[in-house]
């Protein structure tokens, strides 16, 4: 049998290991509205927790590199749509963003500062004077191989 000193250490060590970012009350709330679930441990909210912020992070990461194949920086809907579309670990998702509206687009304008002259964002493209991103492939490879996706380009 363990000693409440070794019991105490194990407890500290878990503790370490699970440390997440989401709120523990919540996902305790969200646990319980199943009409089966009485009580729950401590333990499990905080795995519940940390296994939530690794599929969490999965997705985002597979969105971003969907992103990145389409020349953004900015992850849309539709790159999570495509992400799980392809992949058959969001399978279970498929069918989740229906409903979901689409971000509408923000026009934002470069104004020069003060005692600067310039274009501004949309002089700049009225006058044709875009300027086309540079084409970043060492970048995609390094999030692809880190996420275990093949690189389409």
């Amino acid at each position: 049998m363990a000693s409440p000193a070794e019991a105490q250490e194990t407890t500290s060590a878990f503790d370490d290991l699970v440390q997440t970012r989401l709120p523990l009350s919540k996902i305790k709330k969200i646990a319980k509205v199943d009409p089966n679930v009485h009580m729950i441990t401590a333990e499990s909210i905080k795995l519940m927790a940390k296994g939530t912020e690794a599929f969490v992070s999965l997705l985002a990461k597979a969105a971003f590199t969907q992103a990145v194949l389409d020349k953004r920086k900015t992850i849309h809907t539709k790159d999570i749509n495509t992400v799980i579309k392809q992949s058959a670990v969001f399978q279970m998702l498929q069918g989740a963003l229906e409903d979901w509206p689409e971000a509408e687009k923000v026009e934002r304008s470069k104004t020069p500062r003060e005692g600067e002259e310039g274009d501004t964002a949309e002089e700049a493209v009225l006058d044709g004077e875009t300027e086309e991103p540079e084409e970043d492939t060492e970048g995609i490879d390094s999030i692809c191989s880190m996420i275990s996706l093949p690189i389409m380009l």
